[in-house]
């Protein structure tokens, strides 16, 4: 697993993560490492930012004080109300589109039921109506990081955001299938 960007809150930051299985192959797969010439028996992951104080207060904070179980309980909450939002918008249409939740994130597709592979995945999408989407909400004061993934619940989000999105989106929905 690998964290970055909002581990940081905008502060250059990452932070990578693994089981003991998946560090096994590594170490078996590419040891002995080779280092500026020099062999050593572990991976070596270093760079300019490694260790800065800033970088580290900043996820430090991240994980302490905005990370919390509460905050988690809290966005999944917020996007199971929008995934469950989006349903019901599209069935009023009578659309049969599948709409789902995960995490933080919720969305659609244009089929009846989730893909099985990726190639499935793209033979359902319809990215210029995901473009048409972003402009229309983004006209309209509701700002979508990107079609690919749904909208994600943050942090800051607030259950009036979450209505807001779901008002925009019908009202696209609206001239979409009118």
């Amino acid at each position: 697993m690998i964290l970055g960007k909002s581990l940081g809150g905008g502060v250059p930051v990452a932070a990578l993560g693994m089981n003991e299985d998946i560090s096994a192959l590594i170490d078996r797969e590419y040891a002995p490492y080779e280092v500026s010439g020099e062999e050593v028996d572990e991976p070596a992951i270093g760079g300019t930012l490694f260790g800065n104080a800033l970088s580290m207060a900043a996820a430090r904070a991240a994980l302490v004080e905005v990370w919390t179980e509460e905050t988690h309980s809290r966005m999944q909450e917020l996007a199971r109300s929008l995934a469950e939002g989006l349903g019901s918008v599209i069935r009023s249409h009578g659309r049969d589109w599948d709409v789902y939740q995960l995490g933080n994130r919720a969305g659609y597709r244009f089929a009846p039921t989730p893909p099985r592979n990726n190639q499935e995945a793209g033979e359902y999408d319809l990215p210029p109506v995901r473009h048409l989407q972003r402009v229309f909400m983004a006209n309209r004061g509701v700002w979508d990081f990107g079609w690919w993934g749904g909208p994600a619940i943050s942090a800051q989000t607030t259950a009036e955001d979450v209505e807001e999105y779901l008002g925009v989106f019908a009202e696209f929905i609206e001239e979409l299938l009118a």
